[in-house]
């Protein structure tokens, strides 16, 4: 943020305090590497392309390592085949196959913030079990050695069900279709004429997310 929050609203500064607060800011993007101009070229780590390949002029005058460039990954699917195998080994399955044992009361959760290691576990023993629809695709994401962190899980597929349901909706577009937990719990949210067109780009994946459609009781319902 530009304008400390001791001044208000951009609108109130005056020119005088507001080219000041300007120079500050660019005197100190000009102490970070490479004088500020430009994102720290590691996108590689979070499945993007190499800026330098992609941002021409913006990166031009940088000293790139060709080393470097030359060994990172170029595409999101060389990332993910790069690091598919460990991600997966160390994975917390994210879908669950059993209703817990009901209580009656919830069990306490006594951390004060969500980003706390078993909050998600948490979550999911007190969210309705996904259908068999979802748990046959999750078994297949795991099967086919899919990258399992991108699975949806019971958490997400549930809350996807049930705002397709609070709005009543009749068609939904899905882009990005992975497995298909996504598209199989939006349908299981829609009245018989609903539908839901997936889109992907990857051919083993569609086949494996087909697979999965073809195999539920919503299937008629996606495209």
């Amino acid at each position: 943020c530009l304008v400390s929050h001791d001044w208000g609203y951009l609108n109130e500064l005056t020119r005088k305090t507001l080219d000041e607060t300007l120079d500050a800011y660019k005197t100190l993007c000009e102490s970070y590497t490479r004088n500020g101009k430009g994102v720290q070229v590691h996108c590689h780590e979070v499945g993007l392309q190499d800026p330098s390949a992609t941002a021409q002029d913006a990166f031009k005058d940088l000293n790139i390592d060709e080393n470097e460039k030359n060994t990172n990954p170029k595409s999101y699917n060389d990332w993910i085949n790069s690091v598919q195998t460990k991600r997966n080994n160390d994975w917390e399955f994210n879908v669950q196959f059993k209703q817990p044992v009901d209580t009656e009361s919830p069990p306490d959760f006594n951390k004060f913030t969500l980003f706390h290691k078993g909050v998600e576990n948490y979550a999911m023993n007190h969210t309705t079990l996904a259908s068999e629809n979802l748990q046959n695709v999750a078994k297949m994401t795991e099967e086919q050695h899919m990258f399992l962190p991108c699975m949806v899980g019971t958490l997400e597929s549930q809350f996807l069900k049930m705002m397709c349901q609070i709005k009543g909706a009749k068609k939904c577009l899905d882009i990005g279709t992975f497995t298909g937990m996504s598209a199989i719990a939006m349908t299981e949210g829609m009245p018989v004429e609903g539908q839901v067109v997936t889109l992907e780009l990857d051919q083993k994946i569609a086949e494996v997310a087909q697979a999965g459609f073809d195999a539920s009781s919503v299937g008629q319902k996606i495209r």
